[in-house]
Formats: structure tokens, C-alpha cells, sequence
């Protein structure tokens, strides 16, 4: 091999390998059909104190993290407002706060999508 040849393959590797590490974003939207079984929806279920198959047993097929923009001003359940989506929350929503949920505050959100619409399971604050 030549010098040339030395140095484009160097010049290739130093400019893709940044960008292999760029390619997951962490913050955007998890759909378990994109993603290995179990990746994303029970890397932190030692947090949670639930079984392993909390979330599956619940039917959760969509994750995504967010900002909570509005929520029901009497209590939790209704519609919330995260990440510019609209979540529904009832008595069977588990919520996990580490202190006083607030609007801003960002959340992890495990929920059931049917029909573009989401009902959450597990919301954790961040």
C-alpha cells in the first residue's frame, strides 16, 4: 500500500467512527418494532422495582422521553401534554417522581400506542 492509500484509509476512519457513535440518539423515539426486544424498554427496571415483565404484560409498545408541557390541573389522571405529545393517564398509570412532578420537568414515558394514540403505562422523572 501506498502513502496515500495509508492516509485516505485513515482519513475515512477518523471521519465515520464519530459519526457510529452519533447515530443512537437516546432522547428521541423508541418503537419496540425498530429495536431488539428489550434494548430500550428494560435497561432501567432495577429503578422500578417491578418484575422484568411489567411492561410487556401491560402491552407497552412505544417509549419516549420528554418535557412534561401540561398536565391536569386537579390530580394526575387526563390528558397530558409531553414532548408536544398528548398521553392519556388513570389510576392504572405508574408514576415514578423523585420529587414534586412539575411542568418542564423531563420524564421517561412507557406507554401503549394504538391508533396514534398513547396511553401510558410508566412515566419515571428524570
Amino acid at each position: 500500500m501506498n502513502s496515500i492509500s495509508k492516509k485516505a484509509i485513515a482519513v475515512a476512519l477518523v471521519a465515520t467512527i464519530p459519526l457510529g457513535l452519533f447515530a443512537y440518539d437516546r432522547h428521541g423515539d423508541h418503537d419496540r418494532d425498530e429495536y431488539h426486544k428489550g434494548s430500550f424498554f428494560h435497561d432501567d427496571y432495577d429503578d422500578f422495582d417491578l418484575p422484568l415483565s411489567f411492561l410487556d404484560d401491560k402491552g407497552v409498545n412505544f417509549g419516549f422521553e420528554g418535557k412534561i408541557e401540561k398536565m391536569p390541573t386537579d390530580g394526575f389522571n387526563g390528558i397530558w401534554k409531553i414532548g408536544g405529545r398528548d398521553v392519556e393517564v388513570d389510576n392504572s398509570t405508574k408514576i415514578f417522581i423523585d420529587e414534586r412532578l412539575q411542568e418542564q420537568d423531563r420524564v421517561e414515558v412507557y406507554a401503549k400506542r394504538d391508533n396514534g394514540k398513547l396511553k401510558a403505562v410508566l412515566i419515571e422523572q428524570d
